[in-house]
């Protein structure tokens, strides 16, 4: 969780916070039966860049998914899944 900056002044009651943003690289990511086939960019806003090669070695990145336990609450995959995400890079 980002660090929280406080700014108060006597004169001025207002209170005014800053968080750190990360920016990154926005995706779709398309899963098709559970596993994952598509990494596109959102590129000019006309045409994306696909990217799959390189989010296929992001860890954090499942490439496949598994399927919701017998006794789960949760539904079964879908056949086609598109999740967007933000990628960034945390360098220490």
């Amino acid at each position: 969780m980002p660090a929280r900056i406080v700014f108060w002044s006597p004169t001025n009651p207002s209170l005014f916070f800053c968080e750190p943003k990360f920016d990154g690289l926005a995706v779709e990511l398309i899963y098709e039966h559970g596993m994952l086939t598509g990494a596109l960019t959102r590129g000019d806003g006309t045409e994306g860049e696909d990217v799959l090669t390189n989010v296929r070695t992001i860890r954090a990145v499942p490439l496949t998914l598994n399927k919701p336990a017998e006794n789960s609450l949760a539904r079964a995959i879908p056949p086609l899944l598109e999740v967007r995400a933000e990628i960034f890079d945390v360098q220490s």
